[in-house]
C-alpha cells in the first residue's frame, strides 16, 4: 500500500506530543518529577504556615499550570522547526518485506524486524523505527477512515508476523 502526503510542523508536534504522553520513559519521568515537586511544594507551603488543604490545592493548581505552560512552550518550539529537514512531501509504501520511505532529504527501506512499535491515535499512525524516532503518517493522507484503518491493520499484521509478542500502541 502506497501513500503520498505532506508532513507539516503540526504533524511533527503531533508525534512529539504522542511520544510525550505514551512512551514508558516519559510517563515514568513525569510521575516521579510530579510526585517530588508536589511533595516539595506541599512541604514548603505547610512550613510557611499555610493551611494543609490550601497548600495541597495551591500545589496541585501550580503543577497543572506548569504542565500546561511546558506543553505550550514545547509546541511553540516545534512550530519553529526548520522546514527543510524532513518536512514536506513524503512517499511511504508498506508491503510484506518492510517500509519504504522517500522525502526531500532521504530515501530508505526499513525491514519489519527493525520496527520497534506500531501505534495510532485519532489523527496519526506512528511506525517506530527506533525507540525515540518514528515515521508519522497523518490519517488525513487517506481518502477515508477505513483506508487509514486498513493501512494500520496491514502495518500491525506485517510487524507482528516477525515479532509475534509485539503489542500495538505500546511505545518503548
Amino acid at each position: 500500500m502506497r501513500i503520498v502526503y505532506d508532513l507539516t510542523r503540526e504533524d511533527y508536534w503531533g508525534l512529539n506530543r504522542f511520544h510525550l504522553f505514551h512512551s514508558r520513559r516519559s510517563r515514568l519521568t513525569q510521575r516521579w518529577f510530579g510526585l517530588l515537586l508536589f511533595g516539595w511544594l506541599l512541604f514548603n507551603g505547610i512550613r510557611l504556615g499555610l493551611d494543609p488543604v490550601a497548600a495541597t490545592l495551591g500545589t496541585a493548581l501550580l503543577l497543572f499550570a506548569l504542565a500546561e505552560f511546558t506543553l505550550w512552550n514545547l509546541k511553540r518550539k516545534m512550530m519553529k522547526f526548520p522546514a527543510g529537514k524532513f518536512l514536506g512531501e513524503t512517499t511511504l509504501e508498506i508491503d510484506d518485506t518492510g517500509i519504504t520511505v522517500q522525502n526531500n532529504v532521504s530515501e530508505g527501506h526499513h525491514l519489519w524486524r527493525a520496527v520497534f512499535a506500531v501505534a495510532e491515535d485519532p489523527r496519526y499512525i506512528f511506525i517506530y523505527t527506533e525507540k525515540n524516532s518514528s515515521l508519522v503518517i497523518p490519517k488525513r493522507a487517506f481518502p477515508d477512515a477505513s483506508a487509514a484503518k486498513q493501512f494500520y491493520d496491514m502495518a500491525v499484521r506485517n510487524w507482528r508476523a516477525v515479532e509475534p509478542a509485539a503489542v500495538p500502541n505500546r511505545i518503548p
